[in-house]
């Protein structure tokens, strides 16, 4: 982020959005009046920030605390993400649901800002607060309260949303306690390992011990593809940010560039203006010298022969 805003134009983000403009131009009219045109150029470039950027600068600003827990379980749930990627999935359930109680406070907190638009605009709050974790740069205009818009954010696997709760991992009791085994049978009782009935059907519960072990086994690699394939979702939707703040900020250098250049241009002219002024001025003084000097050789009184 650029350099540090002086505290009146860091307090516009204070200002409810419909009325940024007005408080924003106020500020550019002080510092003009101070002298500082640098200043003033750069807060008069200042956009109004959007409803849900508003409100989650608000908390920011009043309960940071509520900013801090939400980027720090969002990057223990991406390192518990990583870990069940590689075969370890212990900490993912109590990451996940560390993560999303944060963001939910955080979401929930700036839809109070909002009043009755706070439900209309959750889910673009949770998006805003996604992109935080996963972008650095989203990270710190949210931790300085200086957020102007909205941001997308990957959903795959990685999203919370207001009143939800962390999603249940599959139940292995009934894998652990393994198929019940009808012990009453003479052919499960007495049978070789591979036998079959008189009738050359499988006994009832033969193979299943075995098929539950495979599940229990091909369980972990499952939620590993999830969250490797989560994570492929979310890398993709970064570079996509990314991308689109890169052009954003290309379009805002290209415009800039060309008001820059038009204003120089205009300097130019007037400077020139000024030359040609200052060199016409000083030749009607010469000239007015000389008109002074024989007016006064006329208006003296004639000396003797």
């Amino acid at each position: 982020m650029a350099d540090p805003l002086p505290p009146a134009a860091d307090a516009l983000y204070e200002v409810p959005p419909d009325e940024f403009v007005a408080a924003r131009d106020q500020v550019v009219k002080a510092l003009k009046a101070e002298g500082d045109k640098a200043q003033a150029a750069v807060v008069a470039a200042l956009r109004r920030p959007a409803p849900s950027a508003y409100a989650l600068n608000q908390v920011a600003r009043t309960r940071p605390e509520l900013v801090a827990d939400a980027l720090e379980t969002g990057a223990a749930l991406r390192a518990a993400s990583d870990a069940a990627a590689a075969g370890d999935a212990s900490q993912l359930r109590p990451a996940t649901a560390a993560d999303r109680t944060a963001a939910n406070a955080l979401v929930g907190a700036a839809a109070k800002v909002l009043g009755g638009k706070g439900q209309a605009l959750a889910q673009e709050l949770s998006a805003t607060v996604r992109a935080a974790v996963l972008l650095p740069e989203v990270a710190e205009e949210l931790v300085a309260g200086v957020l102007t818009s909205g941001h997308d954010a990957p959903g795959f696997g990685f999203g919370f949303d207001l009143g939800s709760s962390a999603p249940a991992a599959p139940s292995r009791s009934k894998a652990a306690a393994g198929p019940k085994v009808n012990r009453t049978s003479k052919a499960g009782a007495t049978g070789k390992a591979g036998s079959s009935g008189k009738d050359g059907r499988v006994p009832a519960g033969y193979g299943d011990a075995g098929d539950a072990a495979a599940e229990r086994q091909a369980a972990p690699d499952a939620e590993a593809r999830a969250e490797a394939a989560r994570l492929a979702e979310e890398e993709a939707a970064r570079q996509r940010q990314r991308r689109k703040d890169l052009a954003a900020q290309r379009r805002l250098v290209e415009r800039l560039d060309a008001t820059a250049a038009r204003l120089a241009g205009k300097a130019d002219r007037a400077e020139a203006e000024a030359h040609t002024a200052r060199v016409t001025a000083d030749a009607a003084e010469a000239e007015l010298a000389d008109a002074q000097e024989r007016l006064a050789e006329l208006e003296a009184p004639d000396r003797p022969r």
